[in-house]
């Protein structure tokens, strides 16, 4: 890959996340140590996210991989500041350094960090490219966005729409290249149907690219039942988002209207269900 197609690929991730991370300002959480336990799948804007091991050796290389992570604002703070010098470094073409920065970023618990860190193992951004390590990595990003999730909506006295939406956002982007390296076998064995499972999570959350993945698959039945009717409405979700693809005018033929997926809509009696229920007061992943 060229570093012009390098960049362009960066400045795309950077665009959807954002460039410059938000500070952090509010007061410390009271939470000290203690499991938090997402084995089952924890609920986010009424998906069901259960970051399953796919394969007995994937399942024993994970193990004990989980991140942990700092609510204190001058960690998230500093994790932030490492990650957009970590992207500015790579718009300069100062690649080493920048696969550094995203290196200490993620140390410190920041999913975004540790996504950025899995896509310069998957592209050879400043180092070799290894497509496990960035499947691995990928993994940890998605367990640590997930939680943060949690536990940001726990700590907040009212429900937070907004919020919500934006960890959903994250967490779909995440969940969808981890769907994209079983798609295409990028440091794992190739499966279709492990990666519909991660574009279908990611779909539901809203996220477009995985709507359009996933519609490919229902089209040509790999990994799901063959369905065209599903597939249309995928596409038109993606295409809602501005991400139609070229070329796919049938998907709004009449006959192909009448299947829509559901809405996902944010729940808040399953949001808060989860926080009551599965969330102790005291949590071992915070440092």
């Amino acid at each position: 890959m060229t570093q012009t197609n390098i960049s362009k690929v960066f400045r795309v991730y950077s665009k959807r996340l954002g460039k410059t991370p938000q500070r952090v300002s509010t007061k410390l959480t009271n939470a000290t140590q203690n499991p938090i336990d997402i084995k089952d799948g924890v609920i986010l804007n009424g998906t069901r996210l259960a970051l399953i091991p796919l394969s007995s050796q994937l399942s024993q290389e994970i193990k004990g991989l989980e991140r942990k992570f700092s609510l204190d604002p001058a960690v998230v703070n500093k994790s932030n500041d490492l990650l957009a010098e970590g992207i500015d470094l790579h718009e300069r073409n100062q690649l080493e350094e920048s696969v550094k920065k995203f290196k200490l970023s993620g140390d410190l618990g920041n999913p975004l960090g540790l996504f950025f860190h899995a896509m310069c193992y998957r592209h050879g951004w400043g180092v070799e490219d290894d497509g496990h390590k960035s499947l691995l990595l990928l993994y940890q990003a998605a367990h640590v966005s997930i939680l943060m999730a949690v536990y940001d909506q726990r700590d907040r006295d009212s429900f937070d729409e907004l919020a919500l939406k934006e960890h959903s956002y994250q967490i779909g982007l995440i969940l969808f290249e981890l769907g994209v390296s079983f798609q295409k076998g990028w440091g794992t064995e190739r499966s279709y149907v492990n990666a519909a499972y991660y574009f279908k999570l990611a779909a539901e959350l809203g996220d477009p690219d995985a709507q359009n993945e996933l519609a490919g698959l229902y089209l040509k039945g790999q990994g799901v039942k063959r369905d065209k009717y599903r597939a249309a409405a995928l596409f038109r979700k993606a295409a809602d988002q501005g991400r139609g693809l070229v070329g796919n005018t049938w998907i709004y033929k009449e006959k192909y209207m009448n299947c829509t997926e559901k809405e996902n809509k944010p729940r808040r009696l399953s949001w808060w269900n989860l926080l009551l229920k599965r969330v102790p007061q005291d949590d071992e992943h915070l440092r």
